[in-house]
């Protein structure tokens, strides 16, 4: 498991998710608040497999009412995901990286026999 954060500005094009290979998963979205800007506020989306047509809202932060977050989201390579900051303020996305990890480990609950030492 590998730790996970991005900082994404309102406005700046979408930033697209890298799983690293495993399977990344968001926990926290956290809203900068600007002291100068007093009604500092993001809406959070998501778009999935590069499609820019369809948008998906993750969360709307505020700074008077919401500004963090958590969710439990699962992603890996294949979903091709881009996330995309409107507002005013800067998002803070946090969590972590899975790897699976069976493919390291060897089973040891059956051993091979080879044929030769079956007959001797």
């Amino acid at each position: 498991m590998v730790f996970y954060a991005e900082s994404m500005k309102a406005g700046a094009a979408g930033k697209a998710l890298d799983a690293s290979g495993g399977v990344l998963v968001l926990t926290a979205m956290t809203l900068e608040v600007d002291p100068a800007d007093p009604n500092t506020a993001s809406k959070v989306y998501i778009r999935i497999n590069g499609n820019k047509e369809k948008e998906y809202l993750l969360c709307v932060l505020d700074k008077h009412n919401l500004n963090v977050s958590g969710l439990e989201l699962h992603l890996d390579d294949e979903d091709k995901a881009t996330m995309v900051v409107r507002g005013t303020g800067t998002v803070h996305v946090t969590g972590y990286i899975e790897f699976d990890e069976s493919d390291d480990e060897t089973d040891t609950s059956t051993s091979a026999v080879s044929t030769s030492e079956v007959e001797a």
